[in-house]
């Protein structure tokens, strides 16, 4: 009974070094996870494996589409098998995000809409309210300005809710608010010469 205690206790300091060290913007199953060995190490948990996975996804999404979706479709087990609404949130989100940069603007929308819903479960407002500003700024883009705006100041609300403040993110709300209008005054009201 000790020993399994010990054990607990021992993977419960290595999650809060491993989350502290990812505040810090350090991934250390990175390089695991570069390895392609994720899916065959057994000393790591499953959520382990889906961060591994998480951080993969997210470095590809710049460089390697093809190779995020691959990454996607890997991790489905193992979230099916957590089957928890925040990692189902992040899942679609990045479903997505791929989806939009695919310019499947339609199934991008789908997954998005999906993602926030998981996140309102699990009441992660911040992670929604990234959602609804990727829904937002996708509607921006095809010039669709009030729907944009909708989900700005939706994700505004969203963000609201949480006790400590996220002023960047609240940042980023408001500078493509402003952007949106600018673009909208531009299309309506043209400058004079």
């Amino acid at each position: 009974m000790e020993k399994r205690r010990l054990t607990y206790a021992g993977k419960n300091m290595v999650l809060m070094l491993m989350s502290c060290l990812s505040m810090w913007g350090i991934r250390p199953v990175e390089p695991l996870a570069q390895s392609r060995s994720i899916m065959l190490s057994s000393t790591l948990s499953i959520e382990q494996k889906i961060n591994s996975y998480w951080a993969l996804i997210e470095k590809e999404l710049n460089a390697d589409l093809s190779l995020a979706k691959t990454y996607l479709t890997e991790v489905n087990p193992l979230v099916k098998q957590l089957n928890r609404d925040i990692t189902w949130g992040r899942y679609y989100q990045l479903m997505g995000i791929i989806a939009d940069r695919s310019l499947n603007i339609e199934y991008a929308l789908k997954s998005l809409i999906t993602a926030a819903e998981y996140f309102q479960k699990s009441r992660k407002y911040t992670h929604q309210s990234k959602v609804y500003l990727d829904l937002g700024n996708i509607f921006q883009r095809q010039w669709n300005h009030q729907k944009a705006l909708d989900y700005y100041h939706l994700g505004i609300t969203t963000l609201q809710k949480q006790t400590a403040p996220n002023t960047p993110l609240l940042v980023k709300f408001y500078a493509h608010i402003g952007r949106c209008n600018l673009e909208m005054k531009s299309i309506f009201w043209p400058q004079k010469r």
